[in-house]
């Protein structure tokens, strides 16, 4: 069932603090098309959630952000109200970096030579790993685990969905433990060609669109699915009051 989500009132302008009678009100309202035929009845939203929560990511502004988990539940976030009672920044779609293989790995894995990677987690502290494979790596997964086995003993953290090496069918997969633009995966050069990776030096770097510092009272309405972010992360030290709406669907 969808939610409407409605915006009433006027933001008014004045001279000064008595500057009552000089005011100009200026309406407020959602822009687009109204889900129910009238601008006081909102727009429709395949969902909307409203909650408070408090943050307290580590370094400056911008130095570390978190997800809000009520966030997370959406597909597609198509409306955001937030009110801070500090400074803080918001991040838009951040990436998780993803290296995949160009081809397939062998039907008997992976059995000679050695591959180093790098990971990141989110802040860009890097762990380091070199795997020697041998005749023991006679199968996709065991290539698969001794990659793993590898990053674990270097100390790198594995994604929220999973391990850093997968498999994507047939083809090696490596997925970040970080998200956004400190993390990074990279193979150095000399990898066995039968990973599938490349042979020289590869780096797969995340991304994201960080939005200037605010504090107080923030509107955001942002275009419809296919178009709305499906991330968005928050840094600062604050208790902020939300209101969410957008797809929770595919």
């Amino acid at each position: 069932m969808s939610k409407n989500v409605a915006i009433m009132g006027t933001l008014s302008v004045g001279e000064g603090c008595g500057g009552c009678s000089n005011e100009h009100p200026s309406p407020l309202a959602l822009g687009g098309a109204s889900g129910c035929g009238g601008c006081s009845s909102g727009l429709s939203y395949d969902h909307a959630v409203e909650f408070s929560t408090a943050i307290a990511t580590g370094g400056l502004v911008g130095q570390a952000f978190v997800d809000l988990p009520p966030l997370n539940q959406f597909t597609a976030v198509e409306f955001l109200k937030l009110s801070s009672t500090a400074r803080i920044r918001l991040r838009i779609n951040p990436t998780r970096p993803t290296m995949t293989g160009s081809v397939p790995l062998p039907a008997l894995g992976v059995q000679a030579g050695a591959a180093t990677f790098t990971v990141t987690d989110s802040t860009g502290t890097q762990y380091t790993a070199t795997v020697n494979f041998t005749v023991a790596q006679n199968t996709h997964a065991l290539v698969v685990a001794a990659i793993n086995a590898a990053l674990a003993a270097a100390g790198a953290p594995f994604p929220p969905d999973g391990q850093i090496a997968r498999l994507s069918g047939t083809t090696l997969m490596l997925v970040s433990p970080g998200i956004g633009p400190a993390a990074f995966i990279e193979l150095a050069a000399g990898a066995p060609v039968d990973l599938g990776l490349g042979v020289v030096l590869v780096r797969v770097t995340g991304t994201a669109s960080d939005l200037a510092d605010t504090e107080g009272l923030i509107v955001l309405q942002f275009p419809r699915s296919p178009n709305a972010p499906t991330k968005i992360q928050v840094s600062g030290v604050a208790t902020l009051d939300i209101v969410a709406a957008g797809r929770v669907t595919a």
